[in-house]
């Protein structure tokens, strides 16, 4: 239970899982693997909130100093790759589809039809993969304000 907050460094939790994973790799018969894999996964999904606080503190940075939103959709993407069974999947698909709308949005008008098109083909690999998600109205939202921007209306 060393493991801290999310909000705090997580230096105590990446050391518990290295340690869960030397107890496996030592007695992978253990009847013990099953409470040692379910502790692996809590401690993984710690992580994973980490990184979706971390995209969101990005994307509320803006552009001060400098541009934050690139900096949320890198997270983001590392997060789905670093967390593919995380719960938080969803969260940072759509984390990346909002800071490319809203980079775009703040973008200068000669740069915007451009950034709108990354806007709809994200929208796209969102619908595709989240079909289901509660962030599907404003998704669509989205997706309807870039289509405008890139059709010329």
């Amino acid at each position: 239970d060393d493991s801290p907050d999310p909000r705090l460094s997580q230096e105590g939790t990446v050391q518990a899982m290295d340690e869960l994973n030397v107890f496996l790799e030592y007695y992978p018969n253990s009847q013990y693997r099953p409470e040692v894999e379910k502790m692996m996964d809590i401690l993984m999904e710690k992580l994973a909130y980490k990184a979706l606080l971390n995209c969101r503190l990005y994307y509320d940075l803006g552009n001060y100093m400098g541009n934050n939103y690139e900096s949320c959709i890198i997270t983001a993407n590392n997060a789905l790759n670093d967390f593919p069974i995380s719960k938080y999947r969803v969260d940072f698909a759509f984390m990346i589809l909002k800071a490319r709308f809203t980079y775009a949005q703040e973008s200068i008008e000669a740069k915007q039809v451009e950034r709108f098109r990354r806007v709809m083909d994200e929208y796209y690999s969102f619908t595709t993969d989240f079909p289901e998600s509660d962030y599907q109205k404003e998704a669509k939202r989205m997706f309807e304000y870039a289509r405008k921007v890139v059709e010329g209306k």
